[in-house]
C-alpha cells in the first residue's frame, strides 16, 4: 500500500515576514536621514553663496570708487547723501527708477534696504585681518547685512604698500546659526583684489 504524503503550499514564515519588515524600516530609515541631510547641506551651501556674493558686491563697490577710505554702504547703490536721491549717479533707466527702492530707516538712520538686502554700519563683526587698515566709516569698520532673515558681518580693510595699487580686503562672516553675532567660532569668506588706479 502506498501513502500518499500531503504537500503544503508555499508559505512564508512569520521570521520572514518580520525580516522583510526589518529591511524596509531600515531602507526608509537611510533615505530620511539622507533627505535631511541634504536638505541641511543645502543652506549651509546657500548660506556660503550668499556670504561670496556679499563679498563680491562690496568688494566690486569698493574698488569701483578706486579703493577710497572713506567707502559706505551709500556708495553700494552710487551716492553720499542717504537723504537725496538725485544723488545717485549709478546708471539706471529713469522711466523706471523709483528713488523709493531704497528704503532709509528714519528710527534707524544707520541702514540702507535695497534688493532685499539691509545694510547697517557699526556693527561688530570678524577683526581685520593683520597688516590691513580698517576702512574709515566712523568707530567701526563692520558692516551688518541681512538678508532672508540671516545675519552676515562684513569688515572692509586695505593695505597700502609703495609703488603697488591699493590692495583691498573684504571678509563677510556668518553664526553657525546665521543669528546675532556673538564672535568665536563663526563662518568666513575672505576676498581681496587690488584697487583701479
Amino acid at each position: 500500500m502506498t501513502t500518499k504524503r500531503s504537500r503544503f503550499a508555499a508559505a512564508v514564515s512569520l521570521v520572514e515576514v518580520m525580516t522583510a519588515i526589518a529591511i524596509l524600516f531600515v531602507a526608509v530609515l537611510t533615505t530620511s536621514g539622507f533627505r535631511y541631510y541634504a536638505a541641511l547641506d543645502d543652506r549651509k551651501a546657500d548660506v556660503q553663496i550668499t556670504a561670496a556674493r556679499l563679498a563680491s558686491l562690496f568688494l566690486h563697490g569698493w574698488r569701483g570708487s578706486g579703493g577710497y577710505s572713506g567707502f559706505g554702504k551709500y556708495n553700494l547703490v552710487g551716492g553720499d547723501d542717504p537723504l537725496d536721491p538725485n544723488d545717485y549717479d549709478v546708471e539706471y533707466d529713469y522711466d523706471t527708477y523709483n528713488p523709493s527702492d531704497y528704503e532709509y530707516d528714519v528710527d534707524e538712520p544707520n541702514s540702507i534696504s535695497f534688493c532685499g538686502l539691509t545694510i547697517y554700519d557699526n556693527a561688530p563683526g570678524p577683526p581685520v585681518p593683520d597688516g590691513f587698515t580698517a576702512l574709515d566709516v566712523g568707530t567701526n569698520p563692520n558692516f551688518h547685512i541681512v538678508v532672508n532673515d540671516i545675519n552676515y558681518y562684513a569688515t572692509l580693510s586695505y593695505k597700502d604698500e609703495d609703488g603697488e595699487p591699493r590692495l583691498l580686503n573684504v571678509c563677510v562672516a556668518w553664526m553657525d546659526d546665521c543669528q546675532t553675532w556673538t564672535g568665536e567660532p563663526y563662518r568666513s569668506v575672505k576676498l581681496t583684489t587690488y584697487a583701479n588706479n
